[in-house]
């Protein structure tokens, strides 16, 4: 039977707005992910007729070294780092109904070839209801039809992460929520919860398998 992955050394890396708009611009150019058609369908659920552009965005990036290389049992792949990110974006849209989009990869070192591919990167479209509860936020994917439809809870999984991280962490949540733009909330939680908030996106992020549930922990959506 194969042993866990040991971790000797985790990093964790903050992306401010420049850098995490940078990593959308890129994102753009990934036809499977159809964000140009996504922003499209949020806006249209909210009656929005205006173009909708990335008003603001941050990261949250999270590595850990192992003792030595481990062999993954899925790819066969010997596999010496793992990484996850989450990016956060606002975009434009009605006062009342904020929109926003989440990005989330996560991937070995040296990369499987699912995840060099691009099929382990998803992307979830955030509406907020009338009244502008981030906490009721509506996530959703596109069908192959182009509508949105239910997907799962990437936000529900990083908020009740981020639950766990702490007392204090906690309590940021009832001063981060209401501070409008998705990036400005999730920063203020990062700045709150340190390492603990970029652990939280590596665990939604990742797929709770064998390589990565006992790193991060299984996040369910």
């Amino acid at each position: 039977m194969t042993r866990p992955p040991l971790v000797v050394r985790e990093r964790t890396e903050l992306l401010l707005d420049e850098d995490a708009r940078a990593q959308w611009q890129e994102l753009e150019n990934d036809p499977q992910l159809r964000l140009a058609e996504l922003r499209s369908a949020s806006a249209a659920s909210v009656e929005f007729d205006a173009p909708v552009t990335i008003e603001s965005a941050f990261g949250l990036v999270y590595e850990a070294d192992f003792e030595r290389p481990v062999t993954d049992p899925d790819s066969g792949q010997s596999v010496s780092q793992y990484s996850a990110r989450m990016l956060f974006a606002g975009l434009s849209s009605p006062d009342e109904r904020p929109m926003g989009l989440i990005f989330a990869d996560a991937s070995p070192y040296p990369a499987a070839e699912a995840t060099a591919s691009g099929r382990g990167r998803k992307v979830r479209s955030l509406v907020v209801p009338e009244g502008g509860d981030w906490q009721l936020a509506e996530e959703s994917v596109l069908d192959e039809s182009g509508n949105l439809v239910d997907a799962d809870g990437f936000w529900d999984a990083f908020r009740s992460c981020i639950g766990g991280c702490g007392t204090t962490c906690l309590a940021s949540l009832g001063g981060c929520l209401p501070l409008g733009a998705l990036p400005a909330i999730v920063a203020c939680l990062a700045a709150t919860c340190g390492y603990c908030a970029a652990k939280c996106a590596a665990c939604v992020a990742c797929d709770c398998g064998w390589l990565c549930r006992p790193i991060v922990g299984c996040c369910h959506q």
